[in-house]
């Protein structure tokens, strides 16, 4: 059942009880039919374990935190906040995103509707800096101190061409473009148009902010607003109990928990000793200070490999992130001999179920550190790569924030700390 349900959350697919019955979370349009066929079958037990999981210590509920001049950065933001102020721009923790609209829009009631949204949610009105005693706190502005407006660009009179170069250069550039953590906005929102009915709604978030499903939601309730707006009826949006303040605190407090102790146990234990840096063979000479230059290469798996490796992942019972996972470290074994090899994955970090409608930086980072022996088959391999993933799911709630924190580890400033690859596998 755990399987299943992490399989699940790989896909960005997520489960919530509901008395005798589930609520399904998931962005698209539909789920495929051999993944809808599995829940079906497995629903008495989805609902058995999450009710189970309900009752564990670890879930306590989100407090509201009561109202003061500023608020205390969650374990993620802290780290964000001091790479900032040391790396090279801070760009490099922009978040663009863009999507096609089709149809008629009134630029004006857009506008509306993404001050609609930013009212809304407090994070998007949200700075960071210093307070009187050097601490960084989070400040939460009035929807009026924000000095947001959609910036409007008008490509009709351009050939097709033209218009695909012009809006490539225009997020080129903004993306690059550094925002200030200390006065705001931390979102810039743009509406490059091309057709009488056609448009690119363009946005940019700083990371402190915001994360990958965060995306989803900043879109699906700026569309809610524009559709409330445009018919003349009052904006209605899902009720969030809490906001984004409320959780760092929350999250503070769960660190410092007793029942909290097994988890920062288990990372500790496996992240104990000289961490290994995965050294790659390489033609040039790796920078004394880690840069974020690089190249973007990309490849398409053929889809009998991908249906191979489907079905030997289902024959035994486990995922595809963990067939993508274990064939990583068999490569990365054979290139370079290293048996004790880390490599990073993202997760959601929501667990909570008062978390899955919230915009703010909720995504955590799992070390998954496996060691491969040259002897063995691959078979072997994945089937102790799929317990140890088992297990870090199990220990998910840890921040790796505060791991590294704990680890107290030696920083190599030409290296990421821990790890130096990252596995993202996204549903699409």
């Amino acid at each position: 059942m755990y399987n299943l349900i992490k399989k699940l959350a790989e896909q960005g697919i997520y489960l919530q009880q509901d008395n005798d019955d589930l609520k399904i979370k998931f962005n698209g349009d539909s789920l495929p039919p051999d993944l809808l066929k599995e829940l079906r079958e497995n629903k008495k037990d989805l609902i058995s374990y999450l009710k189970k999981r309900g009752e564990d210590k670890t879930y306590q509920q989100i407090d509201n935190v009561k109202h003061q001049s500023s608020y205390a950065l969650s374990s993620s933001q802290k780290r964000l906040w001091a790479l900032n102020q040391v790396e090279e721009s801070s760009a490099v923790y922009n978040m663009p995103f863009h999507t096609t609209l089709k149809g008629f829009y009134d630029i004006d009631t857009i506008e509306k509707a993404i001050k609609e949204v930013i009212a809304y949610h407090e994070i998007l009105r949200t700075v960071f800096k210093e307070n009187e005693d050097g601490e960084v706190r989070q400040w939460i502005l009035n929807p009026t101190e924000i000095d947001f407006s959609v910036d409007y660009q008008n490509f009709r009179n351009f050939s097709k061409e033209s218009q695909v170069k012009k809006v490539q250069e225009y997020i080129k550039k903004d993306s690059y473009d550094s925002f200030d953590l200390e006065n705001g906005p931390l979102l810039r929102v743009s509406l490059l148009q091309l057709k009488e009915d056609e448009y690119v709604l363009y946005y940019n978030m700083h990371h402190i902010i915001s994360d990958g499903w965060s995306l989803g939601i900043l879109s699906r309730d700026i569309l809610i607003a524009y559709e409330a707006i445009n018919s003349d009826k009052v904006v209605v949006f899902p009720g969030l109990r809490i906001q984004y303040k409320d959780y760092a605190a929350w999250q503070t407090k769960q660190i410092e928990d007793a029942n909290f102790s097994m988890h920062k146990a288990y990372w500790t234990d496996q992240l104990s000793g000289n961490l290994p840096a995965l050294n790659l063979p390489v033609f040039k000479k790796r920078p004394a200070l880690k840069t974020n230059n690089g190249r973007r290469l990309s490849t398409i798996i053929p889809k009998e490999t991908v249906e191979s490796l489907n079905a030997f992942c289902k024959n035994r019972k486990g995922s595809t992130f963990m067939g993508l996972l274990a064939a990583l470290n068999a490569l990365f074994y054979r290139y370079t001999q290293q048996e004790d090899i880390i490599i990073g994955t993202p997760i959601a970090g929501r667990n909570h179920p008062e978390l899955e409608d919230q915009i703010g930086f909720y995504v955590n980072t799992l070390a998954l550190r496996n060691r491969v022996k040259g002897d063995e088959k691959f078979e072997d391999l994945f089937s102790r790569i799929k317990e140890t993933t088992i297990e870090a799911f199990e220990h998910e709630n840890y921040p790796f924030d505060q791991l590294v924190q704990d680890l107290d580890v030696k920083r190599d400033i030409s290296r990421s700390v821990v790890f130096d690859i990252m596995l993202v596998l996204d549903n699409i």
